[in-house]
């Protein structure tokens, strides 16, 4: 007979998470499946006891579009064809987050979880309260594992309550590009603090207006977000408190999101949609570039050759820093943990997927590596490959070159400068969406949205 082990914290956490599936979640699972979850989170919170062996499936649960953990899984495979692997990969986060909760409650699920930026669990809180194995035996018994091999702070950020449960795989940075000669009064800079970023943005936003055919800023991804990770204003400690909060800061970094949504957002979204893909007319039209990348080499090589044709003669980059200081913050992109009594290669999967770099094996996106060797190689990997003719489109082809060394020089001097990589936190990330979106729609004022925000957040922080 199956035996259970049950802890009333996991339990509570279980219920108090099924409760957050309606913020993170609302638009995605339907209301009765919610309460229904819920419900069971209540009297339920377990752990199967039954080890795996050799001989039991490795079963690994990820994101569809992770094309990193489909390079894991074949590699893992040529080398221990022995084992039987099963996948079961997610199109919809909600649910793969919905499925990995309600499993582990019944002592059921995968063997090892790879988590992206796309889901919504609080992984580092789950770690706390026991869903995951901690990991500090087979770190200790691994002659091969070294922390110092991976980029600052990556492994440590993995650590809950001094424990290692979470091991990093790729890494994702905040940054922007921008045309050196168009961008006026802006000093070249490898680190910029979001003050001289903001006041550069802000005078460009005033002076081009009246203009409807150039543009100041293009953006991927969430721009509010990206100046949360950038000024480590929600960073958790691994004490579950705030680290940098400061209400002045908040109201400092809602003010910026609130300029460039308000004042430029619809217009930087008709002018890219008005371009579709192509990137050397975008190129030509817009000033400021500012991305959240999980892969920061190729989207800089991109860009040089994309600038280059448009006519750009230089392209700067910079990584937005700390407002206090020139630390420069990143994020895990994805990374990995195992359950209790999980397959005995579990960790042996992990392991080879901390130190995989599929780029090496072509010009596939494949995400950023955390490992500093990796990052290594693929600079030099960029700056060797040979010139090839490229066919944009019907109209547009150009020869694109390998990185300059001027750029890969940069790339490397911000990788030298990284020395802090945190885990974001997808629960107050939506906690902070939520309760500051009726600000930047001009239905609430600022005073009432962060009073919103801050009572949620301590509600989290202290359940």
């Amino acid at each position: 007979m199956q035996k259970i082990i049950c802890t009333t914290r996991y339990v509570h956490f279980l219920y108090y998470h099924g409760i957050l599936f309606i913020m993170n979640s609302i638009k995605k699972i339907k209301w009765i499946f919610l309460l229904f979850s819920i419900s069971s989170l209540l009297w339920v919170g377990c752990a199967n006891a039954n080890a795996k062996t050799e001989q039991d499936p490795l079963v690994i649960y990820y994101m569809e579009d992770d094309i990193n953990a489909n390079y894991y899984i074949r590699n893992f495979m040529s080398l221990y064809p022995q084992i039987e692997v099963t996948r079961r990969s997610f199109k919809d986060p909600a649910l793969m987050d919905e499925l990995i909760v309600s499993e582990l409650n019944v002592g059921e699920g995968p063997d090892v979880i790879i988590f992206t930026g796309q889901n919504g669990l609080d992984v580092v809180r789950m770690a706390g309260n026991g869903a995951f194995a901690s990991l500090d035996d087979k770190t200790m018994n691994d002659n091969s594992f070294n922390s110092e091999d991976y980029l600052a702070n990556s492994v440590a950020a993995g650590k809950v309550n001094g424990k290692q449960y979470i091991l990093p795989l790729t890494i994702k940075i905040p940054f922007m590009t921008y045309d050196g000669e168009r961008a006026l009064g802006f000093e070249p800079a490898y680190f910029l603090s979001h003050q001289d970023f903001m006041n550069s943005l802000s005078s460009h936003i005033d002076r081009l207006k009246g203009d409807e055919n150039s543009g100041v800023i293009a953006f991927s991804g969430s721009v509010s977000e990206q100046l949360l990770l950038s000024s480590q204003l929600l960073s958790i400690s691994e004490n579950n408190h705030l680290e940098n909060f400061d209400e002045d800061l908040l109201r400092e970094v809602v003010g910026w999101a609130n300029i460039i949504i308000t004042e430029y957002i619809e217009k930087s979204l008709n002018l890219l949609a008005a371009r579709g893909t192509d990137w050397v007319e975008i190129y030509k039209n817009f000033i400021f570039f500012l991305y959240s990348t999980d892969d920061i080499i190729h989207h800089i090589w991109s860009q040089e050759n994309y600038s280059r044709e448009a006519g750009v003669s230089q392209l700067g980059i910079s990584v937005l820093s700390e407002i206090k200081s020139n630390n420069v913050t990143v994020a895990l992109n994805s990374y990995g943990v195992m359950t209790n009594n999980a397959h005995p290669l579990s960790y042996d999967f992990l392991r080879l997927a901390m130190d995989a770099n599929p780029m090496s094996e072509s010009n596939i996106v494949y995400g950023l590596s955390a490992n500093k060797e990796n990052i290594k190689e693929k600079i030099e990997e960029y700056t060797n490959m040979p010139s090839r003719f490229y066919q944009h489109n019907t109209e547009l082809a150009f020869w694109w070159e390998p990185l300059s060394k001027d750029t890969a020089d940069t790339l490397i001097q911000i990788f030298d400068n990284i020395d802090n990589i945190v885990i974001t936190n997808p629960v107050i990330t939506d906690i902070f969406r939520y309760s500051f979106l009726p600000y930047f729609e001009k239905e609430k004022s600022y005073d009432e949205c962060a009073n919103d925000f801050i009572q949620k957040l301590n509600l989290y922080l202290t359940e």
